[in-house]
């Protein structure tokens, strides 16, 4: 229930909410003031703002909608900077590149065919398979972090997906048992990552 709350509750979401709430607040107290106090059915009906009042109140309500169309503008192009910066951290990581080769000669053919993960693949013990199952899972946790940044509000998702589309959803479809194994444990294993997957593929 949390979660759902903080979803929807998103700063861009909650600055429109605020700009919309603003706009209808003094479309609909103009409206009374300029109309429908005329046609009020009270004998003595309620005075109506003078010019300098209305000035005044302009002043205000465009103050206000200048400050938070301003602050829309400030978080988004701060989502867009962290964006850009989680994809270039990733990039000019050596630890990450040398996870990523790892899974790109394991899991995806010359021919770009992608090998899934077996079943058999998960018990074997010896070295080379857990070296390839330790790059999957860091692949696969660092797709999983920015997929909560992405469910959050907290990266841009337009970016991320026109860039990494394609690594998530072929990510998921050759590390499948992987993460249905992991699931057995911990429910809650990659569901972010899940969530993503099924986003993108619609």
């Amino acid at each position: 229930m949390l979660d759902r709350i903080m979803l929807w509750f998103r700063p861009s979401r909650v600055l429109g909410l605020l700009l919309f709430t603003e706009l209808i607040a003094f479309v609909l107290f103009a409206g009374w003031e300029l109309v429908w106090f005329q046609f009020t059915f009270f004998s003595h009906p309620p005075p109506a703002l003078d010019t300098q009042k209305w000035i005044l109140l302009i002043t205000l309500a465009s103050a206000l909608t200048g400050w938070i169309i301003t602050a829309m503008v400030t978080v988004r192009n701060s989502i867009k900077q962290h964006t850009i910066n989680a994809l270039l951290q990733s990039r000019l990581s050596a630890t990450y590149m040398a996870h990523a080769d790892v899974v790109n000669r394991n899991f995806i053919a010359p021919d770009g065919s992608l090998r899934p993960l077996l079943q058999s693949e998960l018990e074997a013990q010896s070295d080379a398979t857990q070296d390839k199952l330790n790059s999957l899972r860091y692949i696969l946790n660092y797709i999983e972090f920015i997929s909560i940044g992405i469910r959050y509000g907290d990266l841009h998702e337009s970016l991320l997906k026109s860039s990494l589309r394609g690594i998530v959803l072929n990510a998921f479809q050759f590390s499948e048992a992987y993460i249905k194994h992991s699931q057995k444990t911990n429910l809650k294993s990659y569901e972010n990552l899940v969530w993503l997957k099924n986003r993108w593929m619609k």
